[in-house]
């Protein structure tokens, strides 16, 4: 009996009720993004970029340090701003891409998800697209 006590508890620690808020979340972000990039004669070229949808997993929303997990790639992110349905969180741009930030708009009433990011594309100094500005933006609904 003690043991299903404590199995119970545990189940119930894991996964919160809806008064307490999710702790952990999954998103799916759409198969299209809008990007801003700069050309090489410093101008900005806009387009819609198709990619395969995008699995993320935001968790430890209890915490000012939730996580997002996508694919394999684990980050940490810094909790800017909630008002109790909207939380506003901050993380990089992985190094693989560029130094950068990341904006996430979560909304949990309209079960939608924002991604904006701002970054310098990181290459090697012999490529003509190192050092550029880009802007990526995608949306993205919730389960």
């Amino acid at each position: 009996m003690l043991l299903r006590i404590m199995l119970l508890l545990s189940v119930i620690s894991i996964f919160p009720n809806s008064a307490q808020g999710q702790s952990v979340l999954v998103c799916t972000l759409e198969t299209e993004s809008a990007v801003v990039k700069q050309n090489e004669s410093g101008g900005l070229t806009t387009e819609v970029v198709k990619g395969k949808p995008e699995t993320l997993i935001f968790a430890n929303f209890d915490t000012g340090r939730p996580i997002l997990k996508i694919g394999s790639l684990e980050f940490q992110l810094e909790l800017l701003h909630t008002d109790g349905d909207t939380f506003w969180l901050r993380g990089s741009t992985p190094d693989f891409i560029g130094n950068g930030i990341s904006i996430w708009m979560i909304d949990r009433k309209s079960r939608m998800v924002v991604r904006s990011e701002t970054f310098k594309l990181k290459g090697l100094p012999s490529q003509s697209q190192e050092g550029r500005l880009v802007g990526l933006s995608s949306i993205g609904k919730c389960q």
